[in-house]
């Protein structure tokens, strides 16, 4: 029996929740867009053009015509087709670097715990090391002989090839966090084209005719991420502005804003996975958030990024209950977003500087309001009305917090993002006053929350992961966490 959960389409972030099998019932809006032609050719250079899709194995489909590589808790694909080309092979290698990046600093995070991780390291930088040797063109050819596996295709020697599958494992069965899990893996299907992209929608739509009213619309044509079942299908292109309404094709680089954007987009869409994996639905959407953000910061000194902090990827039920006021679909950003005030320095600094100006402005205008550390100062989408939101943010002491007014919502987006972002650095570094016992403390968190059944145990998990403070109260008292962070923020 087939089994769907929440997908995630990533450009204007598209939530669709997958139900069981249905016919679709939305109307056409594909005309421009020969998807069932793309689906045919797709399976047709596959030897699958006789399958069923209400019997097919998805699985089958990228066991086929993929190249694969096992990096940690992560499948990499490409199809061979595109790997043939030598340079999205050069971007293939880059990912898997990048991707090895992540988990690097995912095991400094977790390293204060006192688990013993001196062989993964030593099998990651194994992996780096081996990973850095190779080259595009290399990839290029084990893609143009048909080669499936990335390790064997390039003849890896014994050493390396032990240490891609001992770190995969420990990475995928979670050790550091203590769960006792099976081999759960992580696919990442990355489409180095838009045309690539749009080839890959067109197979999900046809594997899962009851999404093909979701999947097969113009909207796609915007699209940088979905999921299919558990393959995470990733564009290492955004579509070009300027376009025709008709042009599906156009892509630009991710790089061509940023240099290292398209190593910067992967890096967050993995970090949410890692993030989901471990954590699944005992974490809040924007909780999960906050945790990728600053992953992506400590690897890049930045988050440059086309994609908001939430997670509610996969999931049937995502509880919120970690920044309250936000919007019901879990924190999707306006278009402009990149470009917000609240990313002038794209989160370099945690976001400490817009915080505190905020605060300090939020706290002048609510004089004759009770306490100064709380208030925030936000403003309209046309930027010409302000208006101050005031805490509790976090847990259930804001439980029940209305969202500003429509026209203030995109900015109140961008402000609840940094402030998780910068919370989440906070509790991590400077609880306490001493960082070092901050990052025991934290990693020891995580464990916990990793342990927990459901984002209901939040505020137990906090309570007895920081020496009995609360995560929240009414009061912002100086015993509890976010009160001690707007305190820390309003010196700083």
């Amino acid at each position: 029996m087939r089994t769907f959960s929440l997908l995630r389409c990533s450009g204007l972030a598209t939530l669709l929740l997958l139900g069981t099998a249905i016919r679709p019932v939305a109307p056409d809006r594909s005309a421009d867009i020969p998807f069932a032609a793309m689906a045919k050719e797709m399976l047709d250079a596959q030897g699958l053009g006789d399958a069923d899709p209400y019997t097919f194995e998805i699985e089958e489909f990228f066991r086929r015509g993929f190249l694969i590589a096992p990096i940690g808790l992560f499948d990499v694909h490409m199809t061979v087709a595109a790997a043939s080309n030598k340079a999205d092979a050069a971007s293939y290698q880059k990912m898997i670097l990048t991707l090895l990046d992540v988990q690097s600093t995912w095991l400094e995070w977790l390293a204060p715990s006192g688990v013993d991780l001196s062989e993964p390291r030593a099998d990651l930088d194994r992996l780096r090391k081996w990973a850095k040797g190779i080259r595009g063109g290399q990839i290029a050819k084990v893609a143009e002989a048909g080669g499936k596996d990335l390790f064997e295709g390039l003849g890896a020697d014994e050493q390396d090839a032990l240490a891609a599958r001992r770190f995969a494992e420990f990475m995928s069965m979670a050790t550091a966090l203590g769960l006792e899990r099976g081999d759960v893996r992580e696919p990442i299907v990355l489409a180095p084209t838009r045309e690539d992209f749009m080839r890959l929608v067109s197979f999900a739509g046809w594997a899962r005719p009851e999404l093909q009213g979701k999947l097969w619309q113009t909207e796609v044509k915007d699209w940088t991420v979905f999921y299919v079942e558990d393959y995470k299908v990733v564009a290492l292109e955004l579509a070009a502005a300027g376009r025709a309404k008709t042009d599906w094709k156009k892509g630009v680089s991710l790089n061509a804003r940023v240099p290292n954007g398209m190593e910067q987009q992967v890096a967050q869409h993995a970090a949410n996975s890692l993030v989901d994996s471990y954590f699944g639905a005992s974490i809040p959407p924007s909780l999960a958030g906050g945790l990728a953000v600053n992953l992506v910061i400590d690897v890049f000194g930045e988050c440059n990024t086309r994609v908001d902090g939430d997670l509610r990827e996969r999931r049937t039920e995502a509880i919120e209950m970690f920044v309250p006021g936000g919007m019901s679909e879990g924190g999707v950003l306006p278009k402009n977003s990149a470009e917000s005030r609240w990313r002038k320095e794209q989160g370099a600094k945690r976001f400490v500087g817009v915080l505190k100006s905020a605060q300090r402005k939020g706290a002048s205008k609510a004089k004759r309001v009770k306490g100064k550390i709380q208030h925030f100062e936000i403003q309209n989408d046309d930027k010409d009305e302000r208006m101050v939101v005031s805490g509790p943010y976090l847990g259930a002491a804001a439980a029940g917090g209305q969202g500003p007014p429509a026209e203030f919502q995109g900015d109140h987006a961008e402000f609840l993002r940094a402030y998780r972002t910068c919370f989440v650095h906070w509790l991590r570094t400077s609880t306490d006053g001493d960082e070092e016992a901050a990052r025991q403390k934290f990693a020891a968190f995580l464990g916990a929350l990793a342990a927990a059944e459901s984002a209901r145990d939040l505020e137990a998990v906090f309570d007895a992961s920081f020496a009995g403070a609360k995560l929240s109260t009414a009061e912002l008292g100086e015993d509890d966490l976010e009160g001690a962070f707007l305190r820390w923020l309003k010196k700083q």
